[in-house]
């Protein structure tokens, strides 16, 4: 694993405090367990060797702070009702 890829890894897992672990390409694009399927395809796509699966050095989850999870989708719709109800039409 190069420089580039450590560094991906650091970074993506710093700001995903919940992220056990993280699938690094050897081109320096990091991507978490969930969408593990991209980080394959980007490979793919690329011509890379498959990505390599980077975890925790601690092992250990970070809990997040009390109300410092993003809203649902559904509670960031009832917020903004006006929005929602805009209609989505072609400009002239």
């Amino acid at each position: 694993m190069n420089k580039q890829m450590e560094q991906a890894a650091k970074d993506v897992l710093a700001a995903n405090p919940l992220a056990e672990a993280v699938y690094v390409t050897e081109d320096g694009n990091a991507f978490l367990p969930e969408v593990k399927n991209l980080a394959e395809n980007h490979a793919y796509m690329n011509r890379l060797p498959a990505p390599v699966e980077v975890k925790r050095a601690d092992g250990k989850k970070v809990k997040p702070e009390e109300g410092s999870e993003p809203a649902a989708p559904e509670e960031a719709a009832e917020a903004a009702p006006e929005e929602a109800a805009k209609p989505k039409g072609k400009k002239k």
